[in-house]
């Protein structure tokens, strides 16, 4: 899902290069290497640049705020809220369906 052309992060590696079907293996080894410890410290970097949106240039609230970061960290970034998402859903429903069951004066008592 990491979009083409976009702007390069502190790592200067472009997006396109992650989609290049060789590098796959050694991606996944990254992935791997960093969700076991901790991710490279270059991961942990971005570059913020303010961009002017309307208005008064000189009014600091007009300008809002693009951030730049490691194209490896962004996919990193994705597994990590997809697998979060996915056991946050699991958990939410289960909170909910019991929530659901307990009686309503047993509710409203708490």
């Amino acid at each position: 899902k990491l979009k083409l052309g976009k702007a390069v992060g502190p790592d200067q590696l472009p997006n396109a290069v992650l989609r290049l079907a060789e590098l796959t293996p050694l991606i996944v080894e990254f992935c791997r290497a960093a969700y076991g410890g901790e991710p490279p410290g270059i991961w942990l970097l971005s570059i913020t640049i303010p961009l002017f949106k309307k208005g008064n240039p000189l009014d600091l609230i007009n300008y809002r705020q693009v951030t730049l970061m490691c194209a490896c960290a962004k996919l990193y970034n994705s597994v990590i809220l997809v697998r979060l998402r996915a056991v946050l859903r699991v958990r939410a429903t289960t909170f909910f369906f019991f929530f659901e069951n307990i009686p309503a004066t047993s509710r409203a008592e708490s």
